[in-house]
């Protein structure tokens, strides 16, 4: 009988195991990027490497806040400008938008009462091509019509 014994695997183990597997996987260590480090060594010179770019990330902070603060105080004056082109702009367009609103209500009394002169054009023309079989019935469709068109309202005013 041999010294070997049989590892689970069976493969013959004589006691002469790989020390430089062993070894390695010891001193090397897995991060969670993926990379490895041989020791203490190289953790320590990480750990430096973190706070100088921490260090540098603050710095660069502070310059962001900075231009922040100088772009803010450029800014400021332009947007007190602004308001105030805007509240000139809006005094003079005012009186523009009540005169706009005037004639938009004078134009649409105009289109309703042309549109009532039609209808009512339309039912004469109607009626007499009916040979005013359908009268009654044809006045009372034109007068609602013209009422809701506006004829009456032009009449009131």
């Amino acid at each position: 009988m041999t010294d070997e014994s049989r590892t689970d695997d069976g493969k013959a183990d004589d006691g002469t195991a790989d020390d430089s597997k062993t070894h390695a996987s010891n001193t090397h260590t897995s991060r969670t990027d993926g990379s490895r480090t041989d020791g203490s060594a190289a953790e320590a010179s990480s750990a430096g490497t973190a706070d100088d770019l921490a260090s540098k990330a603050a710095k660069v902070g502070d310059q962001v806040k900075e231009k922040a603060a100088e772009v803010a105080s450029h800014v400021a004056p332009l947007a007190e400008q602004a308001k105030e082109k805007a509240a000139e702009v809006a005094s003079h367009v005012a009186p523009l938008a009540e005169q706009a609103k005037e004639k938009a209500t004078e134009v649409a009394h105009k289109a309703g009462t042309a549109a009532a002169h039609g209808v009512e054009s339309t039912a004469e023309q109607v009626d007499k091509l009916t040979n005013r079989k359908y009268s009654s019935r044809i006045k009372s469709v034109s007068t609602r019509l013209a009422r809701l068109l506006g004829r009456d309202r032009g009449a009131e005013t």
